[in-house]
């Protein structure tokens, strides 16, 4: 079978990297990469290293550890140029010799002497040009969340006030294939999201969704009363709104806080029975969620590393990898058809079920 040229395509790379994110954006023409967090550096230098990226630049969503551990080590070590860094500068109150502060002047200075710029992580940056030259048509990136004021008023509230930066690529908005990196934020977060884009609700639909927080279901809002006037939109409402064809997790098998809930699969798969457009669900890990009760799964992984690729020389314009077949049948060599979550579950009448099993 030959194999599709993807030097023109617009592919992301969510890498297995535990109860963590990484991504890495190859932008059209493989010379220039966006990396999205960075949990494991080792993973994420690997990456760039061997698609032969020679320029770089950085989003980190927040400052936990779970999305910037491996950053500095990106930086020692990648041998290309850096063209920026944009941080969430979420945690302003912190000592001035925490780690948080260390790593944010690390960056500053690796920054310059590269010659990049640097800026905080919110929506400010769509009317930056620098920020606009990053991507060249028929690629453009959108910060969707959080505005200037929402990151300072949700200031202590990490997760909340993350990042959420939308890529799309394809003539025009209508028409354009989108890919939502949600980092972790949570239900304060989208809902002044979704109060801001109510009236252009598809600025915030994507055909794949990398879904926020490795797959909580937060109900509480921490901080909305900072916000008088905006609906509490849940989840569910989230997802509606995304309204994607395919989902997608980053998390880890030993993780401690129940990592990928099960409400998550449960309104995944109402949404696919409602008629919306999502055919597929793929994990990073598979986790406690997709075994039997008391049944230890072996195994460290689930799909491991997803591709995305959207554009010229893929067919449909969009493709997933694993693909469906292969990411089923590990599913089931992972856990039997009647313990494997929602991978035995046909998401659509078409016969085509959703690939992740319950992880």
């Amino acid at each position: 079978m030959t194999q599709p040229d993807l030097s023109q395509a617009l592919r992301v790379r969510i890498l297995d990297v535990g109860q963590g994110d990484a991504i890495v954006v190859i932008l059209p023409g493989r010379r220039r990469a966006l990396v999205v967090d960075a949990f494991s550096g080792e993973r994420v230098l690997s990456v760039l290293q061997d698609e032969g990226i020679e320029e770089l630049f950085l989003f980190l969503s927040h400052s936990d550890e779970d999305h910037v551990a491996g950053v500095d080590y990106v930086l020692d070590n990648f041998e290309g140029s850096l063209l920026g860094c944009v941080f969430n500068a979420d945690r302003l109150s912190a000592s001035p010799r925490s780690e948080y502060v260390t790593r944010l002047r690390y960056l500053a200075r690796a920054t310059r002497e590269h010659g990049g710029w640097s800026a905080d992580f919110d929506t400010g940056l769509n009317t930056d040009r620098r920020f606009d030259g990053l991507c060249s048509a028929p690629v453009a990136a959108e910060v969707l969340h959080p505005t200037d004021d929402e990151r300072k008023s949700l200031m202590g509230t990490t997760n909340e006030a993350s990042g959420v930066l939308r890529i799309s690529y394809g003539p025009g908005s209508d028409r354009a294939k989108a890919v939502l990196l949600c980092g972790d934020v949570q239900l304060t977060g989208i809902s002044c999201l979704m109060h801001r884009l109510e009236a252009e609700p598809n600025r915030l639909r994507a055909e794949i969704l990398k879904y926020p927080h490795h797959g909580s279901w937060p109900e509480e809002y921490p901080g909305i009363a900072q916000f008088p006037g905006y609906g509490r939109r849940t989840m569910a409402d989230f997802l509606e709104a995304v309204d994607p064809e395919v989902t997608c997790l980053s998390v880890g098998l030993d993780n401690p806080h129940g990592h990928v809930c099960a409400e998550v699969f449960a309104t995944l798969s109402a949404i696919a029975r409602d008629g919306m457009r999502l055919r597929r669900v793929l994990c990073t890990q598979i986790t406690a969620t997709c075994l039997r009760e008391q049944q230890l799964c072996p195994a460290l992984g689930c799909a491991g590393d997803i591709e995305i690729r959207i554009g010229q020389g893929i067919q449909d314009g969009l493709e997933v990898v694993p693909n469906l077949k292969k990411h089923t049948e590990r599913i089931f060599s992972l856990t039997d058809s009647e313990h494997a979550g929602c991978a035995a579950v046909q998401l659509r009448s078409t016969q085509e079920g959703c690939a992740a099993g319950r992880g």
